[in-house]
Order: C-alpha cells, then sequence, then structure tokens
C-alpha cells in the first residue's frame, strides 16, 4: 500500500490532464498543440504517470499510439474526473453570467400584494443567488421607476405616453362590483341597470386612477350622468 500511495502522489493533475488529452486526440504531437507544449514535455509527462504507476500506458509499438488494457483503466478515471471540472465550470459560468445579480421589480399595488408573492417564492427556488428588490406604488409612479432605470419592470395596468419602455399586454380583467349579503341590492336577485346602479352610494378609487377614469367613460357611453354628482368614498 506505501508503494501505490507513494506512486499515486507523484502524479499531479496537469499530467492526469496531458495524458487525458493523448488519449482522446490519440497522438502526442495533436495533444501538444492541444496544450501549447512542447511534444518532448508531452512525452516526458506521460513516462512520469507511467513510472509512477509502474506500468505503461501507450502500447508505441505502431505508428499509431493505442492505450494498453492498464492506459484503458486510467482514461476511463479520467473521463469522469475531467467531466466534473467540466460540469462545475458550467454551472459556475452559469452562476456568474446568468443566475446572479439583483433585479429590482416594481408593481401596482394589487399586483404586488396578490400575484407577485407566489411568482417571487418560485423564482427564488430556481434562482436563489439573485436578489430581489420590490418597489410598490400606482401604475404611474411604477412605470416611472422603470423609465428612469430604477427597477428592470413593472407590472401594473396600461400607461399612457410612455417614452422610454415597452408595455406588453399580459392579461384583461374584468371590473366586479360587489356589495354586502345586507345590502338592498343582494335582495334584488336581477342585474341592475346602469342608471340603478350609478344612484348608488359606492367605494371607489380616488380620481384620475385607471379604474375610476374607465366607470366614468362607461356610463357617460351609456349616457348616466348621474354618477358624476352620486356620494362616493374614495380609497387609494
Amino acid at each position: 500500500m506505501r508503494k501505490n500511495q507513494l506512486g499515486i502522489t507523484r502524479m499531479n493533475l496537469e499530467h492526469l490532464k496531458t495524458f487525458h488529452v493523448v488519449a482522446s486526440l490519440g497522438s502526442f504531437t495533436e495533444a501538444a498543440k492541444a496544450l501549447y507544449m512542447t511534444q518532448p514535455a508531452v512525452s516526458q509527462q506521460i513516462q512520469g504517470i507511467e513510472h509512477a504507476l509502474r506500468n505503461p500506458l501507450f502500447d508505441r509499438s505502431k505508428r499509431q499510439i493505442r492505450l494498453t488494457a492498464k492506459g484503458k483503466i486510467l482514461f476511463s478515471y479520467t473521463q469522469k474526473l475531467f467531466g466534473i471540472f467540466r460540469e462545475i465550470e458550467n454551472v459556475f459560468s452559469d452562476l456568474n453570467h446568468l443566475l446572479t445579480g439583483e433585479l429590482t421589480i416594481a408593481a401596482s399595488a394589487v399586483m404586488g400584494n396578490y400575484f407577485l408573492s407566489s411568482f417571487i417564492a418560485e423564482f427564488y427556488k430556481k434562482y436563489p443567488l439573485i436578489s430581489i428588490r420590490l418597489e410598490m406604488g400606482d401604475s404611474a409612479y411604477v412605470t416611472h421607476l422603470v423609465e428612469e432605470g430604477l427597477a428592470d419592470v413593472a407590472l401594473s395596468r396600461h400607461v399612457r405616453n410612455l417614452k422610454h419602455c415597452k408595455q406588453k399586454l399580459l392579461i384583461k380583467e374584468p371590473y366586479i362590483c360587489v356589495c354586502g349579503p345586507s345590502s338592498p341590492l343582494a335582495a334584488l336577485k336581477r342585474p341592475l341597470s346602469a342608471k340603478e346602479f350609478a344612484e348608488n352610494y359606492l367605494v371607489m378609487r380616488q380620481k384620475g386612477s385607471r379604474m375610476r377614469s374607465k366607470l366614468e367613460e362607461w356610463f357617460k357611453s351609456v349616457g348616466v350622468y348621474e354618477f358624476l354628482s352620486t356620494p362616493v368614498i374614495e380609497v387609494n
């Protein structure tokens, strides 16, 4: 055991790499070119490994070198060894160039509170080394962050007159009106007319918000102007 251990310690990684390249290419000359070494240097390293293992690794009796039986055994191990090295390089190349960094997401309140949490959790499982920063505000604010380069992406309603970023429609959702079970409206058990709806006391988003503007446009389009003077509770 001591002799084998001494023999193995005399092999270093560079010598094993040289053996692996020679075995892969089947040529000392081509291996020297691939490794940017002289052919005598390649031969010397191979001889060193053979001396350490006390076994010939290549059959040099013919014009084309071939692995001996012992050489094939060593080659099977170097294939695994350098395969692991390539895998390590690929993994860290991804980590360094594609999968690390910081992502700033800006989102309106509904998107940030109700939609993004589950997506961020899934994203973090796949890319644990990416730091995520979430900024929240109304649609005008979050899209402004993207325009100013302060956020990478924003999730919000469509905003007009953006000059420095593009918008892509992801989903359309209907506006839904709700009332409490004790409300007289719930007892009707039928659709409301636009006029009936407009005459009720409503809880609405603030004036100037997308939802408020859309409803005002819709009421005007159906000729119901009572909505504009109906008492409203405004919430941000």
